[in-house]
């Protein structure tokens, strides 16, 4: 009897597979790519009234790191290295180096930033507040909470366009995400309401301050000028999503089992949410004042980050506050029946809910490591990659000359997923080149912008991406396999932008 061959089922890659594969592309990128550099110099300007100083790269001045015989020298990297040196990593020391590099606004700021949030938000998800909270408002609007979509959308497109926020985002997805898978979305159509919606607003930005008013400066283009196109390209690009949500949730909402991330959903959230249900779930006094201590502390931390400037350190502490202040008043009410171990088995649950996530952040950061790190006046590979990729767009037609600096924009943010970093080293060199290439630095700077925002929907290095996949448990691999086609209608969709600002003279 003929035995029936079993066919095989194809199993997915891990995202520390992914990345781990990308770090050894790398690893043998620095044996066949020479290291180079630029030189910089400080400049003075003034911004509201305040003198400071920035680092201008010289895009002319690019040479090769030459080795005894004058030969262009390659730093090939390490196996491993045994001495201390963050910057520059070896293989095997690419998670602990990724870990510990950047101190408190870098990596490891992140990663401390992700964790304290994590359990902070475990102990607030704790006295069932959120949940118990959220049940009242859908019964009073009768199953219309198709509403919030467009709300959450907004606010988050806005968070990302206006005010530049990404990081500071994620304790309000760490809310929103599980609680509307829970109201019956797919995780999918969650991250694309609340993730998408935000790099939409970095990729289409008219006044964002750590990304294209970054470009501008450099460029020395108008702060906030142009607008007007930015505008028009944020509205024609957010409608689509929109419309394109709405189809997603009327086919998933009624048939979740048809989903991509069903079982995860499922596994995650909506049987989690079952086995803990409360008997009770009305709304009490003292979920009123966790919602109240909660709201004053997101003012007093909003009222930072504008008056102040606060980032990663300072809004990691007041939300280490909030947390442990929601649970206090938890345990005064005794809501959910909280004692005061609680507290601490909460947090540490949180915590260790996000150490996935801040592993892969860590391994993520060790590709720009091994490339050389993000200095234009140290020799890198990085620095090399970025001065090919100028000359090969010279002597082209001024129309795909722009769309070579786009896609060369989007191929970048794989090695530099930083918007600000990447307008640092790469803006110094595409601004001057487009002058030679006949297209206007406003161009240049959109190109940028879209490059950035839109490939840091799909780029496994960057940090966001993995901290909001993290929050709705959603394997990278899997995400992939959807948003690739997304990541194709976006590029076209800037690709005709470019083409129409290269032709208006924008």
């Amino acid at each position: 009897m003929e035995k029936v061959k079993k066919k095989r089922k194809f199993n997915a890659p891990d995202a520390y597979v992914v990345l781990f594969v990308l770090i050894i592309a790398a690893f043998c990128v620095t044996y066949i790519v020479p290291a180079g550099y630029f030189d910089v110099q400080e400049e003075t300007y003034m911004e509201n009234g305040q003198e400071k100083t920035r680092t201008l790269v010289d895009p002319e001045s690019f040479q090769y790191l030459l080795d005894e015989d004058g030969a262009p020298k390659y730093l090939k990297a390490k196996i491993f290295t045994d001495y201390n040196v963050t910057e520059d990593t070896g293989l095997l020391n690419t998670m602990h180096n990724g870990f510990v590099n950047g101190g408190l606004d870098g990596t490891a700021g992140m990663i401390a930033f992700i964790l304290i949030i994590g359990g902070a938000f475990a102990i607030l998800i704790r006295t069932g507040a959120i949940d118990n909270g959220l049940g009242s408002v859908l019964r009073k609007m009768n199953g219309k909470d198709f509403i919030l979509i467009p709300i959450i959308m907004l606010l988050f497109s806005l968070g990302g366009a206006v005010l530049g926020l990404g990081e500071e985002l994620i304790p309000f997805a760490m809310i929103l995400m599980p609680l509307m898978i829970r109201l019956g979305y797919d995780g999918i159509t969650v991250m694309l309401t609340v993730y998408s919606s935000m790099m939409i607003g970095f990729a289409t930005s008219w006044m964002n301050p750590f990304t294209l008013l970054i470009a501008q400066g450099i460029a020395g283009v108008p702060l906030m000028s142009g607008a007007a196109l930015r505008i028009t390209l944020y509205l024609v690009v957010e409608i689509l999503l929109f419309f394109y949500i709405a189809w997603r949730v009327r086919k998933f909402k009624k048939n979740p089992e048809l989903a991509l991330t069903y079982e995860s959903d499922q596994r995650n959230f909506r049987e989690t949410a079952q086995a803990e249900a409360v008997i009770d779930d009305t709304f009490t006094k003292g979920h009123a004042v966790v919602m109240l201590v909660f709201i004053a502390f997101f003012v007093w931390i909003f009222w930072g980050i504008i008056k102040n400037g606060w980032y990663i350190p300072q809004i990691s502490a007041q939300f280490f506050g909030m947390g442990i202040a929601c649970g206090v008043v938890g345990v005064m009410f005794k809501l959910n029946g909280m004692r005061i171990n609680d507290i601490a088995g909460a947090f540490k649950q949180g915590v260790a809910d996000m150490v996935p996530v801040v592993m892969i952040l860590a391994l993520a950061k060790g590709i720009t490591l091994i490339l050389g790190g993000v200095d234009n006046s140290e020799p890198s590979v990085l620095n090399t990659i970025l001065h090919y990729g100028g000359e090969g767009l010279s002597g082209i037609p001024s129309i795909f000359a722009a769309w070579g600096m786009y896609l060369f924009q989007s191929l970048f943010t794989f090695l530099v997923c930083s918007g600000p970093a990447q307008a640092a080293i790469s803006m110094p060199i595409m601004a001057p080149l487009a002058d030679l290439l006949g297209v206007s630095r406003q161009t240049s700077c959109l190109a940028f912008q879209m490059g950035d925002g839109f490939c840091n929907m799909i780029n496994p290095t960057s940090a966001l991406l993995m901290a909001y996949l993290g929050i709705v448990k959603i394997d990278f691999v899997k995400w992939i396999k959807f948003a690739w086609k997304m990541e194709v209608a976006l590029f076209a969709v800037g690709t005709i932008f470019m083409v129409t600002a290269v032709a208006i003279g924008y």
